[in-house]
């Protein structure tokens, strides 16, 4: 009775300890796109027509702006994410530098339109210095979309317009997911898994042993 008694205590053990793990994978983008204001047009603050090439693009000057979107499938993320980054690599930029570069955050839909130039909140500007690549903390924005139960992260590029001289002209262009490079969202997941802990299990063990014990010399 006693020894069945103790490998149902140590199998409870085993399956009443927890300890917190992290998982670590990378999304790519559902869909990406440029959307532009001009120079077809006067530039009004209203976007015109998106271009799909293969870039993602911020300019802004006096003559037109364009502002880049990424959006990603955030739907099979269940679990508390601990961090979360955005990977942009660089296709081509121009200066002079650094120049101002801002980065909204929206609820998407897996498509881009052009309701989507104006769409997001500010979370994040930094002045860009030319560089191969660009890293982004969102995790934030993921752990707010997450929480509202929202199907797609949105992020929305955008270029300060600078007042005066060829600074008009700078602007920065990332790779979009025509390349195997692409703007991939980094994500930290926090699993909470059933593993043996030995300290633990000692300690639980010891005390159920010495439970056992002072129950047998009552009993003599």
């Amino acid at each position: 009775m006693n020894k069945n008694y103790l490998v149902l205590i140590f199998w409870l053990s085993f399956n009443l300890v927890q300890t917190t793990q992290a998982a670590a994978f990378f999304i790519d983008p559902t869909v990406d796109a440029t959307i532009f204001d001009g120079p077809a047009s006067p530039k009004d603050g209203s976007a015109d027509f998106i271009n799909n090439d293969d870039f993602v693009q911020a300019l802004n000057n006096v003559i037109f702006e364009s502002r880049g979107v990424i959006e990603y499938d955030i739907s099979g993320i269940g679990v508390p994410v601990t961090d979360a980054h955005l990977s942009l690599t660089v296709n081509e930029d121009l200066g002079p530098f650094p120049f101002t570069l801002q980065f909204y955050s929206f609820a998407a839909d897996g498509a881009v339109t052009v309701t989507d130039y104006d769409t997001g909140s500010l979370f994040h500007s930094i002045s860009y210095n030319s560089s191969p690549t660009l890293t982004v903390d969102v995790t934030g924005v993921l752990q707010d979309l997450i929480a509202a139960n929202e199907s797609f992260a949105g992020f929305n590029l955008r270029k300060l317009e600078e007042d005066q001289g060829t600074e008009g002209e700078a602007f920065v262009a990332f790779k979009s997911l025509e390349f195997p490079t692409a703007a991939r969202l980094h994500i930290n997941e926090a699993n909470n898994s059933t593993v043996p802990e030995p300290a633990s299990l000692f300690l639980l063990g010891s005390g159920l042993l010495g439970s056992l014990s002072f129950r047998k010399k009552r009993k003599v």
